[in-house]
């Protein structure tokens, strides 16, 4: 698998987490799906990308609520990296969050391409990853 085709799932829900990389697989979605429990952990692998010259993932989906680093925190380091927007990865905001002020922060971020509310359909998943299967 192209590394630079990864899609990183940052979400502290470990059910959430296999039973969205179970749903893509049964899609027939082949590209790599990387968990992380919250955005620190995310963030860490990103600064080693970014030092390794690594391309960075081509999505992100992005809860808010997380321990340690929650997704706002996150996004906020993220939207302050040196690359073009167009190299950035795209992400989308995946909560079960369903605060019209979350939509609305999350609007004011270039980065996010989106904003789903949880539980995301197999419909609504298939839509999301399809463009980033042939990537």
């Amino acid at each position: 698998m192209n590394p630079d085709a990864a899609i990183w799932l940052v979400d502290d829900d470990p059910i959430y987490r296999f039973a969205f990389v179970r749903i893509a697989q049964k899609l027939g979605l082949s590209m790599e799906i990387k968990p992380f429990n919250d955005g620190f952990d995310a963030w860490e692998a990103m600064k080693k990308l970014i030092e390794s010259d690594q391309p960075l993932p081509k999505l992100i989906l992005l809860d808010i609520n997380m321990p340690v680093m929650n997704g706002w925190d996150f996004l906020s380091k993220f939207a302050l990296l040196n690359y073009p927007l167009e190299k950035k990865s795209k992400v989308v905001m995946v909560s079960s969050s369903s605060d019209p002020r979350d939509t609305s922060r999350a609007n004011e971020f270039a980065e996010v391409s989106g904003y789903l509310s949880k539980p995301v359909s197999d419909e609504t998943l298939l839509t999301l990853l399809k463009p980033f299967e042939s990537s």
